[in-house]
């Protein structure tokens, strides 16, 4: 309540007053800035209304602190722009190793005036300097003590004077706040006895200066009078990229008062030259000066602006000093001439001959890093618990840096461990390989590798992706150093390894310790045999030659253990026919691609009763057992006393001569099976005279003992069905089923080709007319899915009664696979064909086909009465001829017979082969069903 009071009282004196509508008077003004700043507010918000109601009125308002918006961080793309094209030495291009420099250089210190206040608000809340010049517009607070204790609030009016009460008036403006002090204290000790004063410093003046130059925001601003330059230059929102940090003027009544360095302040910390402004001063910002850059290795790489002279030293401290990774040795400095040519001059900042070097506007000093490469040290990497740098020392070996089996983890492959190894003198690496666990047995062993300085050791994974990722960047780094002088030391294996793919060559390596890098064989491989393919450098023609791997890991000594060379290809190949000889086939489609008229083709063959036949690549020296072994051996029926060659002779003549050449492979003394071979020989492997492979029947049903039965060559059924105990008394013989393989397998094709005829027969059909036609062509396609789908049994229609009395016109000889089914009596007669109900009817002694017949409802329309036949129960088909002397026939139909009424052909002309395919579905269909029934 007493603020509104207070508030009406003020606005009533102001708004009251003729004298405001021209102007606040000192007296009003010290009155509303005596005011708490909410209820100055206030009344300057009145202040405005009334101002509006009364029109325009030339107003002086309060002094208040100008709003600045806020400075986001000042760009640099002009500066940058023009500096890089200036000088052309910031490129994105990396140099080697020792050479790689940071490509950003940014404009130092201008990102201070970045993100500046919203406002900049008078110092209110710090200590008033001693030597602070009072002002018009300062408020001095006054406080008596003593006999009369009393508080002055009093502001220095326009002419300088402060009206103290009881003392009067006292000209202030231009003194000291310390010559302040006294001359009150004096005032009051002279003319108030007993009392004493203390002078402070209430709201200090605002003053009006000028920023100028290359700033943000040049203008006239309000600040406070207790501001400074740098203050001053934040109102203006910073200087800009092409204005100087270094040469700040501050300026009073056309003198140069001061000049501020910047970098005093952001390096140093240094204030001394930042001076305290008064009104009606000019701060103007100038255009930068030179300007270098200072890239690579120092603590802050950017664009500086040089002050005077200044040498490389001087420089490198303004940018923080070297890092600890710089090599002062190799530095640079690129410069444009004056004839615009760009030059680079290299410096040895170590001596101090160059310290004092100058740099000019535009230079680039460029301090390069230490190589990254690390002395004295050895790196253990992959499949280990704490890989990492150790440090080296002489005689240092594999086991002080993996001292135990606990420090590889469990899918460690520690039989082959890399070993990674930089010639110092060449910069070439070479690898080798080691056992770890032969080193964990005998650390004094070769195993136990002595290391180098700066070797790299290589845990393997011993999973086959993860394994041959590691190696890869090895891999990689051997075929990179590769020239005409020096082959990539790499080579290959492929086949049946757990681990195929590219492995790093070591020095004298043999088959046996690639197989072991390779994680050795597989379970399918056949080792006797293996394919080394070799390329010569120089021609590029490929030589072949085989190990023996079994031999070559057994005996390392042996000569099986080949010494490898660069590039060789070694072949493991898979005892799996197909891929052997998939693998074989394409090392001899290379040789047989180089051959010419100089250079026969290295290609032999060897064909017959081997485990692989086929070409294969002649070697050196190569004999027939050698050809014999890389075939796979013999099979199990080959005859192995004697084989044939046949040999191309050509002698110089027109013609190519074939000479057969007879092969003794007893071994004995005077045999030939170590006759050596020669481009184009054919060696034929014969097989044992009257060679029979197992073979069985099986005979299932009314036998005594069915099963499977191991048969004899030529031996007939009846003697097996005795070796089977006989038939039973249920048996029924004259029904059994006999099946055979090669009946069955033709069967098959006569139903594909009859298939094909008929679909003939239907295309033609389409092209006729009619209703006949139409029905032909319906029965046709019925007809056709009916062959589709009929399965071939291979049925052999036999007599077996006859048979088992060994009537010679009957006997049967078996072949293997064949099936002999003997069913039980049968109670049954099947009608099927062109009748309204096909089915099966009790057998009764004395009916004839006819009564059968009728049984199922009688005939058909379509179906031809002339050609009805019977399929006995073993399969043979009669045909029932009606004469004027048998009107009903003159077959007997028996147990487990089938009546067949087929489609009279005659009304479905275009159907040349419905007889012919109708009873073969028919007897096909009995047979199945006569199978079927066993099952």
């Amino acid at each position: 309540m007493k603020f509104l009071i207070t508030l009406s009282l003020c606005l009533g004196s102001l708004l009251g007053t003729p004298a405001f509508a021209q102007t606040l008077s000192a007296e009003q003004q010290a009155k509303l800035n005596a005011l708490p700043p909410s209820l100055r507010a206030q009344a300057m918000a009145e202040f405005e209304k009334f101002k509006a109601s009364q029109g325009s009125i030339n107003v002086q308002p309060v002094e208040r602190p100008e709003v600045v918006k806020p400075n986001t961080a000042p760009s640099n793309e002009e500066i940058e722009a023009e500096f890089e094209m200036a000088t052309d030495i910031v490129t994105t291009t990396e140099v080697p190793v020792a050479k790689k420099i940071k490509k950003d250089l940014k404009q130092f210190g201008y990102d201070l005036f970045a993100g500046t206040p919203t406002t900049f608000a008078p110092v209110t809340e710090i200590p008033v300097p001693a030597d602070y010049i009072i002002g018009p517009g300062d408020q001095i607070r006054i406080q008596f003590f003593g006999k009369n204790a009393a508080s002055y609030d009093l502001y220095v009016t326009r002419d300088g004077l402060l009206q103290i009460p009881e003392l009067g008036p006292i000209s202030v403006a231009g003194q000291h706040f310390t010559e302040l002090k006294s001359e009150i204290a004096r005032r009051v000790s002279e003319q108030m006895i007993g009392i004493k004063a203390f002078v402070s410093l209430g709201e200090l003046r605002s003053i009006r200066v000028f920023i100028l130059g290359d700033v943000n925001r040049p203008g006239s601003y309000t600040v406070s009078a207790l501001s400074t330059m740098t203050n001053a230059l934040f109102v203006s929102g910073g200087i800009t990229p092409i204005g100087s940090l270094r040469n700040i003027q501050l300026k009073r009544a056309g003198d140069v008062i001061s000049e501020f360095d910047l970098y005093d302040l952001l390096l140093r910390g240094d204030t001394s030259k930042d001076v305290r402004i008064q009104p009606g001063d000019v701060i103007f910002v100038p255009p930068v000066g030179s300007l270098v850059g200072i890239s690579g290795e120092v603590k802050r790489p950017a664009i500086y602006e040089l002050k005077g002279g200044s040498t490389v030293m001087q420089s490198i401290d303004i940018a923080g000093g070297f890092t600890a990774k710089a090599f002062p040795s190799l530095s640079q400095i690129e410069r444009i001439t004056r004839d615009g040519i760009k030059e680079v001059l290299d410096l040895d900042l170590t001596t101090s001959e160059n310290d004092s070097f100058e740099l000019a506007n535009g230079d680039v000093l460029k301090i390069y890093s230490t190589l990254e490469r690390a002395e004295n040290v050895v790196t253990l990497t992959g499949m280990v618990e704490r890989p990492g740098i150790f440090q080296w020392f002489d005689g240092m070996r594999v086991t002080d840096v993996i001292e135990s089996v606990d420090e590889v983890l469990p899918t460690a492959d520690m039989r082959y461990v890399v070993i990674e190894r930089q010639i110092r003198n060449s910069g070439r690496i070479t690898v080798f390989s080691t056992n770890l666990m032969d080193a964990f047995e005998n650390p004094n062993s070769n195993a136990n590798s002595i290391l180098h300085a700066k070797d790299r050791v290589l845990v393997m994974n011993d999973d086959r992706i993860k394994y041959r990722d590691e190696l890869t960047g090895i891999i990689s780094k051997l075929r990179n150093q590769t020239n005409f002088d020096n082959p990539a030391e790499v080579i290959e294996i492929s086949g049946s390894v757990r681990h195929p793919g590219n492995f790093p060559l070591e020095a004298n390596m043999s088959i046996s310790k690639l197989i072991r890098a390779a994680g050795d064989f597989t379970t399918n491989a056949y080792t006797l045999y293996s394919i080394v393919e070799r390329r010569d450098p120089i021609t590029g023609h490929i030589s072949v030659f085989s190990t023996d791997l079994r031999e070559a890991l057994n005996n390392p000594q042996s000569e099986e253990n080949h010494t490898l060379q660069s590039e060789d290809k070694v072949y493991v190949l898979n005892d799996d026919s197909e891929s052997y000889r998939t693998t074989v086939q394409n090392i001899v489609g290379r040789l047989r691609a180089q051959a010419n008229s100089k250079q026969r083709e290295a290609i032999i063959r060897i064909s017959g009763y081997v485990r692989h036949p086929g070409e294969y690549p002649l070697e050196s020296g190569m004999q027939v057992s050698d050809l014999i072994q890389a075939a796979g051996g013999y099979s199990q029926e080959a005859y192995t006393l004697a084989a044939e060659l046949f040999r191309f002779i050509d002698n110089g003549k027109e013609l190519r001569e074939t000479v057969l050449i007879p092969i003794d492979l007893t071994g004995s003394i005077n045999s030939s099976s170590n006759i050596h071979l020669e481009s184009f020989d054919r060696i034929l492997i014969k097989r044992i005279p009257e060679w029979n492979e197992q073979k069985t029947i099986e005979i299932s049903g009314e036998v005594r003992f069915p099963g499977t039965y191991t048969i004899e060559r030529g031996e007939s059924l009846e003697h097996v069905v005795q070796r089977a105990g006989g038939l039973t008394n249920l048996a029924h013989p004259e029904g059994a089923v006999f099946l055979r393989e090669s009946i069955r397998q033709a069967e098959a094709k006569q139903i594909e080709r009859l298939s094909e005829r008929l679909k003939e027969d239907v295309s033609a059909a389409t092209l006729q007319e009619g209703e006949f036609a139409n029905n032909s062509i319906a029965t046709a396609e019925g007809l056709l899915a009916q062959l589709e789908n009929t399965q071939a049994t291979g049925r052999l229609v036999i007599d077996l009664p006859k048979t088992l009395n060994q009537d010679t016109d009957y006997r049967v000889t078996i072949e293997g696979g064949d099936r002999l089914l003997v069913p039980q009596k049968p109670q049954s007669v099947t009608i099927i064909g062109s009748v309204n109900y096909p089915t099966s009817h009790f057998y009764k002694a004395g009916l004839g086909r006819d009564h059968y017949i009728n049984l199922s409802g009688g005939i058909l329309k379509r179906a031809d009465k002339q050609q009805i036949y019977i399929v006995r129960s073993n399969g043979q088909v009669n045909t029932d001829i009606r004469s004027r002397f048998f009107p009903r026939g003159r077959l007997e139909i028996r147990p487990g017979d089938t009546i067949v009424v087929p489609v009279d052909v005659d009304r479905m002309k275009p159907l040349r082969f419905w007889g012919e395919m109708s009873q073969i579905i028919y007897q096909i269909a009995l047979g199945s069903a006569a199978i079927n029934s066993f099952k």
